[in-house]
């Protein structure tokens, strides 16, 4: 069953349940309404009984009286009970069509009450006149005849007594049967809500608490649980999760093959590039000092060409080593109190020969501005910026240094005149071995300059980014905190320093 079906089971059992009950109950209070109804049948056909007999006992007793007396009083009264009585019979008769069971009582009854009105009529006409022997033996005669008929009388109405309190205990009984169904149904809803709700912990619960488990387990790459067993959603989803783990295991396999072949990667660009690759260079160096001998003009030209080549070998080994030691958290930075003035100036002279050959403009005003930092980091990464500018500025264009002072931060912007970076190329010049598209196609670099850049200024808690230039251009900028005791006493500490010797535009 998947998880829907049995949700519903859960509803639709103690639902049907609850239907179940509801009709036992209702079936069981017609019984008692018909019981009831019965009891109140059987009572008012007592009374009608009851006051028949009482009504007989009535005139017979006037009818006593008026042979003892022949006071026509009592005459009148014997005749004024002897017309009651057939009402009270056929009151008894129309009962009994609610209640057939006693019909055939009631047709004795009539039976009964015919013979003992007609005996009581006969007397009274017996009565009439002067009394003599012959009509009090016949007076006697038909009273003794009486006696076996009111007997009867009595016994009928013991059996309707009986009846009466037949359909009562049948009421009460029935009563008590609704309460026990009530108990016994109250008690079984509860036994199979708790075992469906136990049925539902131990099929989905359990094996829930096993699948948040597994996901933790993936997180923290321990090995999973067993495989849930079933067929519904949470057997699919945990075999998905074992699926991802297997995934993810040979995932973490193929990245610890891949971490091994970076290593040896690594170790080869040390060891057997970069040391062959700096000897060569060496080698290349000490040729053109002359020390081997005059070198022709040829020669020397092929040798400046070699050692150009050799230095952007060398250049890009030496950028993915320590690419690889940035991101490895391995470089250490070596904080001291500067001025940020001093740093750029010094990154200014190192690419002025390189701006002085395209009669590029470095602007840059002097700001005396203290910070703690490892002054070897920031000034490359200003190299890399400015040589990012001159690299992709055109001739004759200006590039402009501006050092920005906020309350929590100082900001170092380089402005250059080049095409500008579209907007999907800003965050991904940031990354390693990518560049932003250029018109140019002699202009390309190693991709891994500006990624070098972003780790060293993170590693000084600050940020990096780029954005358009007002006229044109691209703006590259980063952020160094700025820490107001150390910048202070870096002003104090830098109020000594010979900036005077740099003109506004520097390199103008």
């Amino acid at each position: 069953m998947n998880i829907l079906q049995k949700g519903l089971a859960l509803v639709a059992v103690p639902l049907l349940f609850e239907i179940g009950f509801a009709y036992t109950l209702l079936s069981q209070n017609e019984a008692i309404e018909k019981e009831k109804h019965e009891v109140k049948m059987q009572k008012a056909l007592v009374d009608c009984i009851d006051s028949a007999i009482y009504t007989y006992m009535d005139a017979a007793g006037n009818l006593s009286l008026l042979n003892q007396t022949g006071n026509q009083l009592f005459a009148d009264k014997f005749a004024d009970a002897m017309e009651l009585i057939p009402g009270r019979i056929a009151e008894a008769e129309e009962i009994t069509k609610s209640v057939p069971v006693n019909a055939e009582d009631v047709r004795i009854l009539r039976a009964f009450s015919n013979k003992v009105s007609a005996e009581l009529f006969a007397i009274q006409q017996i009565s009439k006149g002067p009394m003599t022997p012959t009509k009090m033996h016949d007076i006697a005669m038909r009273r003794e005849r009486l006696t076996p008929a009111m007997a009867e009388f009595a016994s009928i109405m013991e059996h309707f007594h009986k009846r009466q309190q037949a359909s009562e205990q049948r009421e009460e009984a029935s009563r008590k049967q609704v309460k026990s169904i009530l108990i016994a149904g109250l008690g079984l809803n509860v036994f199979v809500a708790l075992a469906l709700a136990l049925w539902f912990s131990l099929g989905t619960i359990r094996r829930l608490r096993i699948l948040v488990d597994n996901a933790r387990r993936i997180g923290s790459q321990l090995p999973l649980q067993p495989a849930v067993k079933g067929n519904d959603e949470i057997s699919h989803l945990d075999a998905v999760m074992h699926d991802v783990g297997r995934s993810l295991g040979e995932a973490q396999l193929r990245e610890q093959e891949l971490n091994a072949l970076k290593e040896e990667f690594y170790a080869m660009l040390t060891h057997d590039l970069r040391s062959p690759l700096t000897s060569v260079w060496g080698s290349i160096e000490l040729i053109k000092s002359g020390v081997m001998g005059e070198i022709p003009e040829r020669a020397l030209n092929l040798l400046e060409g070699s050692d150009r080549s050799l230095a952007k070998v060398l250049r890009l080994v030496n950028e993915f080593l320590d690419l690889k030691k940035l991101e490895a958290g391995k470089d250490e930075l070596s904080r001291v109190s500067t001025s940020i003035d001093e740093i750029i100036v010094s990154a200014i002279e190192v690419v002025q020969m390189q701006a002085s050959e395209k009669q590029q403009t470095l602007v840059y005003e002097p700001l005396t501005v203290g910070v703690f930092v490892d002054p070897d980091k920031i000034e490359r990464v200003v190299i890399n910026l400015l040589t990012n500018a001159i690299k992709f500025s055109a001739i004759s264009a200006g590039i402009t240094i501006d050092t920005i002072v906020t309350n929590d931060f100082l900001r170092i912007e380089v402005q250059d005149s080049g095409p500008g970076i579209a907007d999907v190329d800003k965050e991904r010049v940031f990354e390693r071995f990518a560049q932003a598209k250029s018109d140019n196609a002699d202009v390309k670099g190693t991709g891994l300059g500006l990624p070098i850049c972003k780790l060293l200024i993170e590693e000084h808690s600050g940020n990096i980014g780029v954005r358009d230039g007002s006229a044109g251009g691209s703006v590259f900028w980063f952020d160094l905190p700025l820490s107001r005791a150390d910048a202070t006493a870096c002003e104090q500490n830098s109020s000594q320093l010979e900036v005077a010797d740099i003109p506004p535009n520097y390199g103008s």
